[in-house]
């Protein structure tokens, strides 16, 4: 597979679609970035080709802030929380370009079954249902047998 070089303005677009979250535990939020992404996608750029060009991803972009972020219910209760990671921003940076490189080369080579309907664009887990009841439905008016094994995680 090979990784194409990133540019300026994918760096500009994918920055300005980041979301003002938490920051990570560099302390660096998308909303101090967003109004100098201009000045700063030139080193931007050139840091994350340098991670493509030698395949190595910074050791400081893979530490995460871990948070309790409340489910529901008595908030006094440990078991009403769940551990939430944050990442510093760079590192969502980074992610987002590989994602892009690696969506491109799966669906350029058609690597993915057809009917993969989780986590691709213009595909959802509903069409995976409506599928499945259609070829069900058929079988069955074909007089052919069905049957079905449903795990269910905890």
């Amino acid at each position: 597979m090979f990784l194409k070089p990133v540019s300026e303005k994918e760096v500009i677009n994918i920055v300005t679609k980041f979301k003002n979250g938490s920051a990570g535990w560099d302390g660096v939020f998308a909303k101090t970035i967003k109004p100098i992404k201009y000045i700063i996608v030139s080193p931007l750029t050139h840091i994350c080709n340098l991670s493509f060009c030698n395949g190595v991803f910074p050791k400081e972009l893979k530490l995460a802030s871990v948070i309790p972020l409340f489910k529901g219910g008595d908030d006094s209760l440990f078991t009403n929380y769940r551990p939430v990671s944050v990442l510093p921003i760079f590192s969502k940076l980074l992610e987002r370009l590989m994602y892009d490189r690696l969506y491109d080369f799966i669906d350029k080579h058609q690597v993915l079954y057809d009917y993969q309907c989780g986590f691709r664009t213009l595909y959802s887990t509903y069409m995976a249902i409506l599928t499945l009841q259609e070829r069900v439905s058929n079988a069955l008016e074909n007089g052919e047998h069905v049957i079905g094994i449903f795990f269910q995680g905890i």
